[in-house]
């Protein structure tokens, strides 16, 4: 039966928040398993009921080897962004092709094409007396 994770390291952010090191190994004999997360909200009451995104995951022979890994990025502000941005990323990019595939009001794949009220691509009527730009 798996154990929870072990806190193996946690650092404040600046501005609030903070980043954490989780880990333990998988099951007997298997890789080290840890994870590094970051905690963006400075206000703790904001953070009840949502859970850090995971940005960084990884496996290694030995709990050593994982915090080299991830205490590389935890350490460094622009590492810890640069893996937020990389985790936004893929987000957005697997929710858009989620939302390319899902039938649309007209029960066709949605393609984003539109705008409210259909006028994406129209440009605006020049002004009275104006030429258009």
């Amino acid at each position: 039966m798996p154990h929870d994770p072990a806190l193996l390291y946690i650092r404040e952010l600046p501005g609030g928040g903070y980043v954490t090191i989780e880990g333990q190994p998988a099951t007997e004999g298997a890789p080290y398993h840890a994870v590094l997360a970051v905690e963006r909200r400075s206000d703790p009451d904001r953070r009840a009921g949502h859970e850090p995104p995971v940005v960084v995951e990884t496996e290694a022979a030995t709990q050593d080897e994982v915090l080299d890994r991830l205490v590389a990025i935890a350490n460094s502000n622009v590492n810890v962004a640069a893996a937020l941005l990389r985790w936004t990323a893929a987000r957005l990019s697997a929710g858009a092709a989620e939302s390319a595939d899902a039938p649309g009001p007209s029960g066709t794949a949605d393609t984003n094409d539109s705008a409210v009220g259909g006028e994406a691509g129209r440009r605006p009527p020049p002004p009275p007396g104006g030429d258009a730009a």
